[in-house]
């Protein structure tokens, strides 16, 4: 269902770290903190962060990162730390700093998937709230005249939240 991307395929590789890679500490991650780790990471692309990266942690965890700017300027980091012990790590930094809000510790990967959800939403909602609709300009040039215009919290069908639906209802088909 994913593509073999540059960051699924390092998370992948952190299975086959060797022993003390880390000044003599760390070995492989584990599958189960991988898979977790790819989890998140699916999670971020479904919700439209395509810059991102992961990283391995000399005790066992992994660090999920995704990166957007804006096209203000903003300049956004999140981040979601997965542990050996299946502990959850979320935040988000806006232009350096830390959004208290969006800070979330659980033991629970689907409250980190929300969490990237609702940080996703805060991004990108600023920009949708000022287009207040879009029409095709002559008639001719299309089959549907004019775009539907969803109020604010009605949900898009388009294939994005279908598969995000999906995937949080059977992880393990991704």
């Amino acid at each position: 269902m994913f593509p073999k991307t540059a960051t699924r395929q390092k998370i992948a590789s952190f299975a086959s770290l060797r022993e003390g890679w880390h000044y003599g500490r760390g070995g492989p991650i584990s599958g189960s903190v991988l898979s977790d780790a790819t989890q998140v990471y699916h999670s971020f692309l479904l919700n439209g962060f395509s810059r991102t990266d992961a990283f391995a942690g000399a005790g066992g965890e992994v660090l999920v990162t995704a990166y957007y700017v804006s096209s203000g300027g903003d300049d956004h980091y999140v981040a979601a730390m997965i542990n050996p012990s299946h502990s959850f790590t979320l935040r988000h930094e806006l232009n350096d700093v830390d959004v208290e809000s969006d800070y979330i510790e659980s033991q629970s990967l689907n409250v980190i998937r929300n969490g990237v959800a609702r940080i996703a939403r805060e991004i990108w909602n600023t920009s949708g709230l000022s287009i207040q609709e879009t029409s095709t300009s002559i008639k001719a040039g299309s089959t549907i005249w004019r775009s539907k215009t969803l109020r604010m919290g009605q949900e898009c069908q388009s294939s994005r939240y279908r598969a995000l639906r999906h995937w949080q209802s059977d992880p393990a088909a991704a």
